[in-house]
């Protein structure tokens, strides 16, 4: 999915500052710094995302800024237990939004969560 595709897929313009990292055909993620979202067509169901393709995302910016950060819309439930299963824990809410840390991603193998040199 080209980042064209994502953004009429998604129905809103990415901002040029954001990267955009495509998820096979049916997501993608967009980075700015150490903050993450994830996208996903909701008509497809079942495993849509991998641990490699999360940690492809992750794994330099926990190593780079030691932590990572996203934000849900309030109300949506799928969303907020999306990234409460890889590993956030909320740390703000706002009348519209909640705001979600993580030191490390709960999905990958106890080895490579944090990513620390020995």
């Amino acid at each position: 999915m080209t980042r064209e595709e994502a953004q009429l897929a998604a129905g809103y313009i990415i901002p040029p500052e954001w990267a955009y990292v495509p998820v096979g055909d049916a997501a993608f993620f967009i980075v700015k710094g150490n903050e993450i979202h994830c996208w996903r067509d909701e008509r497809i169901a079942g495993r849509w995302i991998t641990r490699r393709d999360i940690d492809a995302v992750t794994a330099p910016l926990l190593k780079e800024f030691g932590y990572v950060f996203t934000s849900v819309e309030n109300g949506n439930e799928v969303g907020q237990r999306f990234v409460e299963r890889l590993g956030f824990t909320k740390s703000q809410v706002s009348p519209t939004h909640c705001f979600y840390v993580s030191r490390r991603m709960a999905h990958l193998r106890k080895k490579a969560r944090t990513h620390d040199e020995p």
